[in-house]
């Protein structure tokens, strides 16, 4: 048996999994963010570490299962965080996380510094201000006595795994979310860090391949949580790489979908994408050493839980009207950019509404109208997966917005593209889990597959099952180009 973790932005699951008998047990474990309005998003890094110590423990004592027989773990971690540790590798300073946008201006600064290249042109991948170098460009400007300690640079998972193994070690998946990793030679890259210029006493953590463990777990913490003390730690990754492997992203022609607080979605590739001609393109390495070309939008489920608190409706309400209001929303146009946007690349916009009449100014158009953007938004995305090259037949769909039926119909009319989903939800951790078993059963000289130990344990909710309805998809057709042209023109975004 093996336990699979997710450590997330709102709290940290964990699942024990048995590869015949699915998941036995399962915990959650929340905490908190530091915020005070000026962008600054962080986390005590020993939060992740406590409530994974609880979550494991509880997860256990559901699942009835002696500890002594769990084989192997793997931690799956939100991306792009920043966990700085000195030469006593104790923590500097609460972690920066992937939502920080406090450090959008650094990151200007430091792309300035780098001319004439790009990051594209040293890493394969453009850079956002999600990602880890502009925390650290930020910490050096405005912190330089915590910036001139660091020893040790950790990502949230790698950080977890360093304190259950002591080994300082990272993979290529989240490494690929740093913006100093080149993603075509998967290794760290010196140009970038010589700007940057770390201090001497900063070492990056050793690469490993995805399909390696970490490390043992340490004697003292095995004993502490009754663990076996030859427990295997896997490689890990970041969540959406971990996610996809939960959802059996392994192979081509898979498309992941998720419908969170924002919105994701990725396939598999065995080779990399040109980020130069797709700059909208996060061109990720995959945590099972290929690539996970992936797009991102914001305002998603954060957009519909704002407009339903709004409106007072609850979630019935919500599912009702999606289901019942018309195709289009009786003219209804909603841009949902309520904390800015990622796709198009509007960090500073405003939402707005248009097209009000006497006939959908009203609830269930409002939350239509909100809904059909989120999908317009994240169709224009996978339509760019689709030019990069990429075959997509079908897409799992994932998060708080998968519970929807209206809306996962919504996505498979608009995409035209079959929509199903997974029985289990919690694909970061299960992904995670299914990883564990991976490196834990390779080290032991077997023949498996990651591809075959996904399809035993990722099954399907017939009952979920969406396929696109040809008048919707055509519908659909014409309301995305209007939306597109009316985006164009209030929002000054290029058409392509």
């Amino acid at each position: 048996m093996y336990i699979g973790i997710d450590c997330g932005t709102q709290g940290t699951k964990a699942i024990v999994w048995d590869p015949k008998r699915g998941v036995l047990g399962r915990s959650y474990h929340s905490y908190g963010i530091i915020q005070d309005g000026s962008g600054k998003q962080e986390q005590h890094p020993h939060w992740w570490f406590d409530a994974t110590r609880a979550a494991i423990s509880a997860a256990l004592a559901d699942s009835k299962v002696d500890g002594l027989d769990i084989k192997a773990l793997s931690i799956s971690g939100q991306q792009h965080g920043l966990v700085v540790l000195d030469k006593h590798s104790k923590v500097i300073r609460p972690a920066k996380l992937w939502c920080d946008t406090q450090t959008t201006d650094a990151l200007t600064r430091f792309e300035q510094q780098l001319l004439p290249n790009r990051f594209v042109d040293l890493i394969g991948i453009q850079v956002p201000v999600a990602f880890t170098i502009a925390k650290l460009a930020w910490l050096k400007e405005n912190e330089p006595t915590n910036f001139n300690q660091i020893s040790k640079i950790l990502l949230p998972h790698d950080y977890l795994n360093y304190m259950f193994t002591g080994q300082y070690k990272c993979e290529a998946g989240d490494a690929s979310g740093t913006g100093y990793f080149d993603t075509r030679s998967k290794h760290w890259n010196t140009e970038v860090l010589k700007v940057l210029g770390l201090p001497s006493s900063c070492e990056l953590p050793e690469l490993i391949e995805s399909h390696q463990a970490h490390g043992q777990i340490k004697p003292t913490l095995a004993a502490s949580l009754g663990l076996n003390p030859k427990l295997i730690i896997g490689s890990g990754g970041g969540d959406n790489m971990m996610a996809a492997i939960g959802s059996a992203n392994v192979v081509p022609g898979m498309l992941t979908l998720s419908l969170g607080t924002s919105g994701t979605a990725y396939t598999f590739s065995n080779e990399q994408v040109s980020s130069a001609n797709f700059p909208d393109i996060n061109a990720f390495c995959s945590s099972n050493n290929a690539y996970l070309p992936l797009i991102s939008t914001m305002n998603v489920t954060s957009a519909t839980s704002k407009m339903n608190q709004l409106l007072d409706s609850s979630l019935t309400t919500f599912e009702t009207n999606l289901r019942t209001t018309p195709i289009g929303s009786k003219g209804l146009v909603v841009f949902p950019y309520f904390i800015g946007a990622r796709l198009p690349n509007l960090p500073k916009a405003n939402g707005s509404i248009m097209g009000i009449n006497d006939q959908n100014l009203n609830s269930a158009c409002l939350q239509r109208a909100t809904v059909e953007a989120i999908c317009f938004n994240l169709w224009h995305g996978i339509q760019l997966l689709i030019k990069s090259g990429l075959c997509i037949s079908r897409a799992t769909v994932i998060g708080g917005g998968a519970n929807s039926a209206a809306w996962r119909q919504m996505v498979a009319d608009i995409c035209n593209l079959e929509v199903v989903s997974p029985l289990e939800t919690e694909l970061g951790a299960l992904g995670a889990a299914i990883q564990a078993c991976w490196c834990s059963r390779l080290l032991q000289s077997e023949q498996v597959s990651l591809q075959d130990l996904c399809e035993q344990a990722v099954q399907l909710d017939p009952s979920k099952n969406a396929k696109p309805i040809h008048e919707n998809v055509e519908m659909y057709k014409g309301l995305y180009q209007q939306y597109q042209e009316m985006l164009h023109k209030h929002y000054l975004v290029n058409e392509d």
